[in-house]
């Protein structure tokens, strides 16, 4: 009968360890998918407005715009891609460095939607 019980434990311990380990696994899913929507909303946000304000030209709506992308990129951006977001804003409008950083901006977002896990520096 001791045996029995030494069985059953067991079983209830193993199930136990199972739907833990199940459990991190969704939620870290969960989390990697999580960050990888928002980088493509916050992405997308930044280059569709920097393309309205390269076809309609300098406004207050497309400067407001810019910034807000800026900024909800630069909270899910991996540090290279932060840097080229700060080199591109800092940037005069047509000037060679401006364009170079659109290139650096437009090669990090690639890998950051390719890798959806946090990158490191």
């Amino acid at each position: 009968m001791e045996q029995f019980f030494t069985i059953v434990g067991a079983l209830g311990v193993g199930s136990l360890i199972s739907v833990l380990a199940q459990s991190w696994f969704n939620t870290r899913s969960e989390n990697t998918n999580r960050l990888f929507a928002e980088r493509k909303e916050a992405y997308i946000g930044f280059l569709e407005a920097w393309r309205d304000q390269d076809i309609e030209g300098v406004t207050d709506a497309n400067r407001y715009q810019i910034g807000h992308w800026h900024l909800r990129s630069q909270l899910v951006a991996s540090t290279k891609l932060k840097t080229a977001l700060d080199d591109w804003m800092s940037a005069k409008m047509g000037s060679q460095e401006r364009s170079e950083a659109l290139d650096r901006i437009k090669s990090e977002m690639r890998l950051d939607m390719m890798q959806p896990r946090k990158r490191t520096p």
